[in-house]
């Protein structure tokens, strides 16, 4: 073998092996890249199932104010809040189609 392709040969093999180093470092610098996106998805997943907890104990609370307030309100004090009682029979006209009306009488 001549020294030109003795020269050759071994660029020949530097760049395969330049080229299979890359190859690995991009690799690795996806697998890195990947297994962060993952942690960061793990977190912000367990922020959201901490928050979404958070709210359902704050519309819980919530829940249990609005009726211990309206079990407060007894039926004989409805009066002085300006509630009035509702006429013995109520009767709703609705309008139909082709311009009927029709009378609903709901007792």
């Amino acid at each position: 073998m001549t020294r030109t392709q003795t020269l050759i040969s071994c660029n020949t093999h530097r760049r395969r092996f330049y080229g299979a180093f890359s190859l690995v470092l991009s690799l690795f610098g996806l697998y890195v890249y990947f297994v962060g996106a993952s942690v960061v998805h793990v977190v912000a997943s367990k922020e959201i199932r901490r928050e979404a907890a958070g709210l359902d104990s704050r519309i819980g609370t919530a829940e249990a104010a609005y009726l211990r307030a309206g079990e407060a309100i007894a039926p004989a004090g409805l009066p002085a809040l300006g509630f009035v009682s509702a006429p013995p029979r109520t009767l709703y006209i609705v309008k139909a189609p082709k311009n009927v009306a029709l009378a609903h009488d709901e007792n």
